[in-house]
């Protein structure tokens, strides 16, 4: 199996010269690979570092205990710190954010 670090370019050179790092090397992340460009070397996938994957797992609990058929009733979501963020979703798109605690 190929880790998700060996797809994503860890580093992305600015401009101004500085270096943007869109991966921490200290998280675990894991990722799917969607689709390659055919005779190119691009790949596309989804990338998630772990609190993400349990965050997943949770709303999917939140769904089942609480017998969600309403796409609606995804957006009472409340746990682990992430709330529904109305201003950043659309109808088909819900975003959640996380407040971390410092």
């Amino acid at each position: 199996m190929t880790s998700a670090k060996e797809y994503v370019k860890l580093e992305y050179r600015l401009p101004n010269g500085q270096a943007a790092k869109f991966l921490n090397e200290a998280k675990t992340y894991l990722g799917n690979q969607l689709e390659c460009e055919y005779g190119g070397d691009r790949c596309f996938g989804v990338v998630a570092d772990m609190d993400a994957k349990i965050a997943r797992g949770e709303m999917v609990r939140f769904m089942a205990e609480n017998s969600i058929e309403n796409p609606e009733d995804i957006k009472n979501f409340d746990r682990l710190g992430y709330s529904f963020r109305s201003d950043l979703s659309s109808d088909t798109e819900y975003v959640f954010e996380r407040k971390i605690e410092q």
